[in-house]
């Protein structure tokens, strides 16, 4: 008897140490699955706000998502390589392949590209028969696979999907977004921008196979079914993770059902892409101040734009204007400005007709006549042009073209007027922050001066370019410089703003973002709160009562809310003290966001 009852008790201790073992691994595993999760999450937001898509055609976008890794089996050794795919699957096949890159079929699933994210997930073996890689899948209006959605900014995700494809609608969205059920079939979103699935170990008569034969989607997800009379709330139906129809499950796991599932909408995706292009305003603001300040140093911010989303992406800045858009230049894009140059030394000038010596030396182009192109590492290349209309009697119109190369090196930024490089003029109270090129030693220069009468049309000598008669507006003038070594060039009053990256302007951000400058820190004021500060409240609380400036990004329209067509209510764009175009100091941030607030506010202060 004491024989069986010991025997007895050890069965039932490996009994219960089994079962503890079993809960263990898999409270274990549940851990794990949790953590990747989370992290694929932060990677694919991250690549989202930082990165976009760098698939071709266009540039980076703000929100973009790579497209899954799939086992395209038209490769000759298929493969899950941790990389994005060029296209994703097409939905009619029973496998998704061969993958597409337009069309109504397109179905973004596979594998999450872990590789070009960067994630820390230790490289899996691609069989990955206990299923620790996550699966991705992402609504293809974010994959940038095609052209069919050319600008990404808020207001993307008040447009809807019309339920056919439609790749030229600017007001509807080409593609759907993807739908996330629970267990029992209900919708928990159907505005979800992407997915991440664990999918745990293999179930039914799933297979994990080894290359050349990897398991697809099916052998990895699971599905779930709801059976017809199922207790309210409920969908009946059979519900798949891996049948390519954009429609998910995520719930509690059981014999058949294993993936764990983490979904974001696009609401919380844009979201932080909104906060991610105010804080990108905001540092540009900042650097602009910090380096092109004046020799105390004191931070120098420019005057703004009038608030107007229906104008161009690259607004001119006004003096005096203190609320509205920051005036942007874009490196390697031409922007309206004046200018002014000036020709050091005796070089040799050729003239004719109404243009004499002096103007070829010193001229001053008005602002808003001419245009200039700078790269965003300093003035090495000057590239002016201007059309000035009645400079003098009997001419209508001047042509110029200003065209040499500055300094070969990174310029030192300087207020010496005679800096043979880059020459900042910061900002006073009664002009724009404008900046002057010197080029010390002239090898080369392209300065061509052309007057027109454009009340005569007629044949007349053209000296440019070999020199030809040419039929048209009569050519009353003209002037050059031959170009010589010894001499010098200064070309200054130029508009000088803030540089944003070009995805600011492709996607016209700025017709969701609105900036002010406090009155202490405006050109020409005394650079301290002394003159007037501006003081940030986030849920009702004050962050700071000392911003030099703050940038506010709108969120998607409101309810009460009417944008079209693209009016200059500050109040159809920002929310309760933000909209104030005047008299207030106070802005408001609220997180979460809410269906009655959703601005995003970026301080600037040094």
């Amino acid at each position: 008897m004491y024989i069986v009852v010991m025997i007895m008790g050890a069965l039932g201790t490996v009994a219960v140490t089994s079962m503890l073992t079993a809960r263990t691994l898999h409270s274990r595993d549940a851990v794990d699955q949790s953590r990747i999760l989370a992290e694929s999450k932060q990677v694919l937001i991250g690549w989202a706000i930082t990165s976009g898509s760098t698939a071709s055609p266009g540039i980076n976008r703000p929100g973009d998502l790579p497209a899954p890794d799939v086992a395209d089996t038209a490769e000759s050794t298929p493969n899950y390589d941790g990389d994005a795919e060029s296209g994703c699957l097409d939905g009619t096949k029973p496998t998704g392949m061969p993958l597409i890159s337009a069309s109504v079929n397109v179905r973004c699933l596979g594998r999450l590209p872990w590789r070009l994210l960067k994630a820390s997930i230790p490289a899996p073996s691609e069989q990955d028969a206990e299923g620790r890689m996550p699966w991705y899948a992402v609504s293809a209006n974010l994959t940038r696979i095609d052209a069919c959605l050319s600008v990404l900014n808020s207001e993307l995700i008040t447009r809807s999907y019309p339920g056919s494809h439609v790749c030229a609608s600017m007001t509807s969205l080409p593609y759907p977004w993807l739908t996330v059920r629970d267990t029992n079939g209900n919708v928990l979103s159907n505005r979800v921008a992407f997915v991440v699935i664990v999918p745990g170990g293999v179930v039914g008569n799933q297979q994990r196979r080894a290359a050349p034969n990897l398991g697809g989607a099916s052998d990895f997800l699971d599905s779930v079914t709801v059976a017809s009379g199922c207790s309210p709330p409920c969908t009946p139906g059979t519900y798949s993770n891996a049948d390519l129809d954009n429609d998910f499950i995520a719930g509690d796991a059981s014999n058949t059902f294993n993936d764990r599932l983490l979904y974001v909408t696009i609401d919380d995706l844009m979201a932080a892409v909104e906060n991610h292009v105010a804080s990108t305003i905001a540092g540009a603001l900042r650097s602009f101040s910090t380096t092109y300040s004046d020799s105390a140093p004191q931070p120098r911010y420019p005057w703004l734009a009038a608030f107007n989303p229906a104008g161009g992406s690259t607004p001119d800045a006004s003096v005096g204007t203190a609320r509205g858009m920051v005036p942007t230049h874009v490196p390697d894009s031409s922007f309206t400005t004046g200018f002014t140059w000036t020709l050091g030394g005796s070089p040799p000038v050729d003239h004719g007709g109404t243009v004499n010596p002096s103007e070829i030396r010193n001229y001053t182009v008005p602002a808003g006549q001419g245009s200039c192109l700078w790269s965003p590492t300093g003035m090495h290349r000057v590239e002016c042009t201007a059309s000035v209309n009645n400079p003098k009697p009997g001419v209508t119109r001047r042509s110029i073209t200003l065209r040499y190369t500055g300094s070969t090196t990174t310029p030192t930024v300087s207020n010496d007027p005679t800096s043979s490089n880059l020459v900042i003029s910061p900002a006073v109270s009664s002009a724009l922050t404008t900046r002057a090129v010197n080029r010390t030693t002239l090898t080369s220069v392209t300065l061509e001066i052309i007057d027109y009468d454009d009340s005569n049309i007629t044949t007349s000598w053209n000296p440019f370019n070999g020199g030809s008669w040419v039929f048209g507006p009569e050519i009353v003038g003209f002037g050059h410089e031959s170009a010589g070594g010894g001499y010098s060039i200064r070309t200054s009053g130029i508009t000088f703003y803030p540089v944003l990256p070009a995805w600011y302007v492709a996607n016209e951000w700025h017709r969701f973002t609105y900036a002010a400058i406090a009155s202490g820190y405006q050109p020409g004021a005394g650079n301290n709160c002394a003159g007037g500060c501006l003081s940030v409240l986030v849920n009702t609380k004050t962050q700071t009562s000392s911003a030099q400036a703050v940038v506010l990004g709108a969120g998607p329209m409101l309810s009460t809310q009417n944008r079209s067509p693209h009016n200059t209510t500050l109040s159809n764009y920002f929310d309760s003290s933000n909209n104030w175009a005047f008299g207030s100091n106070t802005f408001d941030r609220q997180t979460p966001r809410s269906s009655t607030f959703n601005d995003q506010v970026a301080i600037v202060a040094q």
